[in-house]
């Protein structure tokens, strides 16, 4: 990928054509977020849109703000990823080619569903994620397919349905023709699984995942599968390996400015640290024997390390992460409930009932109401 995004870099002044030198843009765009270089690749997008604009290329226009989405997406920027998904979105009808309008309302699509996932709008999230399926069953198309279900698994994971987040993250897979794109979805099957402590079979999706991206050196595929890895390890008791691994991509994430990536890192160091506390987490005497190092150093204080993360992640979360309030107040009320913090349980509980408030019944509020019904009952 780097080597990809670092030849024919002389074209823009070689080539007269802007139109082309435009396209060329938004790909350099693309690379740029699947290797993490994110300043780069949203400098490519800029100057897309400028040739778009100064040659009235509805093409490139559409491209450049589709890829920019993503970009902003995965930086963590959800705002400004919404913004540009939308704008090419708005695109569609402009483009004379149906390949153009397929490839951008399915991309830019499924950028906006996540996008309206991650500033906590689940309403607009679920319809949009509804609007891929039709279009996926009207129209045919593998690669809609595959976004679409993606989709969905996404905001399933987040609003606390695993079961079904993983069932739909392993259709989107099956649906992908595309090696690339089967690539772009394996590391959430990956950390669904594992979140649902299904260990060898994460490590089956990771390990064969793993291979593909660094045999071609997609970077940000590769740290998404070190995360899952480093649960998977975690949960088949190698603690210190585990947890060392996850701070060590909390670490690059946060130099790499990385935001996304970041928070959902510091999010899981924080759940682990909070089952171990709570009794929720497994561990056998001979993990515990394996990892003296551990239990003396870390387990010891993880009720105490656990509650000042969750708390860190509730009091100072992002409007462009807010999809990941659901799992830090549900996972903050059992830790509280455990240390017997009631009062504060209670509230947290109920800030994760507001936000799946939107879409009524669902398996996180009936989590969530079942949580609260333990306090309400002592």
């Amino acid at each position: 990928m780097k080597r990809l995004m670092k030849e024919h870099s002389d074209l823009l002044a070689r080539v007269p054509e802007p139109e082309l030198c435009g396209m060329w843009l938004t790909w350099h765009c693309f690379v740029g977020y699947c290797m993490i270089e994110l300043e780069e690749s949203l400098a490519a997008s800029d100057r897309a849109i400028e040739i778009g604009e100064e040659c009235g290329s509805a093409r490139v226009l559409a491209y450049a703000y589709t890829q920019r989405g993503w970009a902003f997406g995965i930086s963590g920027r959800s705002s400004g990823g919404l913004a540009a998904n939308e704008k090419a979105l708005a695109l569609v009808g402009q483009l004379d080619d149906d390949r153009d309008a397929r490839y951008v309302r399915l991309k830019a699509g499924c950028g906006g569903v996540f996008g309206r996932l991650s500033i906590g709008d689940l309403i607009k999230a679920r319809a949009q994620a509804q609007e891929l399926m039709d279009f996926a069953a009207t129209s045919g198309s593998a690669r809609a397919l595959a976004f679409a279900y993606w989709s969905s698994a996404g905001i399933s994971y987040f609003t606390g349905d695993v079961a079904r987040a993983i069932k739909d993250a392993e259709r989107a897979r099956d649906a992908a023709v595309d090696p690339f794109y089967k690539s772009f979805i394996e590391p959430f099957v990956g950390l669904f699984l594992a979140s649902a402590g299904q260990y060898a079979a994460s490590k089956a999706v990771t390990d064969s995942g793993l291979r593909f991206t660094e045999d071609r050196g997609i970077f940000s595929l590769t740290l998404q599968h070190r995360l899952s890895e480093a649960l998977v390890l975690l949960g088949e008791g190698e603690l210190s390996r585990g947890m060392d691994q996850l701070e060590e991509i909390k670490r690059e994430a946060h130099e790499l400015d990385w935001g996304w990536l970041h928070t959902v890192a510091r999010l899981n160091e924080a759940v682990v640290y909070a089952r171990i506390a709570s009794g929720e987490a497994k561990t056998s005497i001979g993990a515990m024997a394996r990892n003296l190092s551990f239990v003396i150093g870390r387990a010891r204080g993880a009720s105490r390390t656990a509650r000042e993360a969750l708390a860190s992640l509730s009091e100072d979360l992002s409007p462009d992460l807010e999809s990941l309030r659901f799992i830090i107040e549900f996972e903050f009320a059992k830790l509280l409930i455990k240390r017997k913090e009631r009062d504060e349980a209670r509230r947290h509980v109920q800030k994760a009932i507001a936000f799946l408030q939107p879409l009524g019944d669902s398996v996180g509020m009936r989590n969530a109401r079942a949580l609260l019904a333990t306090l309400d009952a002592r």
